[in-house]
C-alpha cells in the first residue's frame, strides 16, 4: 500500500509540474499576441535602422563571427546538445532532469512553430543575406536562447557549487545575448522579433522552473 501511495504521490507531483509548464506556455502565447498588436508587418523605421546599423557596425569579420554563433540556435544543434545532456543526466542518475529538458524542448518547438505560423510576419529584406526559411516573429533563436539554454543552465546549476553556478549563469547570459544579436547582424530578424522571443522564452522558462520547484519539493 505504501508503494502505491508513493506512486500516486509521484504522479500527482509530476502533473503539478506539467500544469506549470502549460501555464508558462499559455503566458508565452499571451505575451506574443500582445506584442504582435504593436508590431509593424514590415518593421518600424527604428527597427530597420537598428538592423542596418548592427550589420554595418559588425563589419565583415563580425558578420562571419555572428554566422557561427547563430548556428547554435538551429534545431539540429539544439537537438544534439539536448541529447548529449539528457544522456549524461541519465548516466548520472538524475533522469528527472532529462525529462524536464525534454518536455521544455518539445513545448518550445511547438510554440515556436505555432506562433510563427499564426503571425505570418515576413523576414527583413534590407540587404543581401543567406535565405532563411520560415516567418520572422518571434525569433526562434531568441526563444531557444532563453527557454532551452536557460532551462539547461538552471538544471546544471541546481546543486552545483556556488562558483560553478555563477559561471553557468554568466555563460548562459552571454550566449543568450549573442544569439539574439546575431539575428540582427545577419539581417534575418527585426528587433521586435528578438524581444518577442526573449519574452516568450522567459514566460515558458518561468513556468518550467516553478513546476520543477513544486515537483521536487513534493518528491523530497
Amino acid at each position: 500500500m505504501a508503494l502505491g501511495m508513493g506512486r500516486r504521490r509521484s504522479a500527482a507531483a509530476f502533473l503539478g509540474f506539467a500544469a506549470w509548464v502549460v501555464a508558462g506556455a499559455a503566458a508565452a502565447i499571451v505575451v506574443l499576441y500582445g506584442l504582435n498588436a504593436f508590431v509593424a508587418p514590415s518593421g518600424a523605421p527604428w527597427e530597420r535602422l537598428w538592423v542596418l546599423r548592427a550589420h554595418s557596425w559588425a563589419g565583415p569579420a563580425g558578420v562571419r563571427a555572428m554566422a557561427l554563433v547563430t548556428e547554435l540556435g538551429y534545431a539540429r544543434p539544439i537537438a544534439a546538445i539536448g541529447l548529449a545532456v539528457v544522456v549524461y543526466w541519465i548516466w548520472r542518475g538524475t533522469a528527472w532532469k532529462a525529462l524536464v529538458l525534454a518536455v521544455d524542448t518539445l513545448v518550445l518547438e511547438a510554440l515556436n512553430t505555432y506562433t510563427k505560423n499564426a503571425f505570418h510576419r515576413l523576414r527583413p529584406n534590407l540587404f543581401p543575406h543567406e535565405a532563411v526559411a520560415g516567418y520572422s516573429f518571434p525569433s526562434g533563436h531568441a526563444f531557444a536562447a532563453v527557454a532551452f539554454f536557460g532551462c539547461a543552465a538552471y538544471l546544471m546549476a541546481k546543486g552545483a557549487p556556488r562558483r560553478t553556478r555563477r559561471l553557468i549563469w554568466w555563460a548562459w547570459g552571454v550566449l543568450a545575448l549573442l544569439l539574439g544579436l546575431s539575428r540582427l547582424v545577419l539581417g534575418v530578424h527585426y528587433p521586435t522579433d528578438v524581444i518577442g522571443g526573449y519574452l516568450a522564452g522567459a514566460a515558458l522558462l518561468g513556468g518550467v522552473v516553478a513546476g520543477v520547484r513544486r515537483w521536487r519539493a513534493a518528491e523530497d
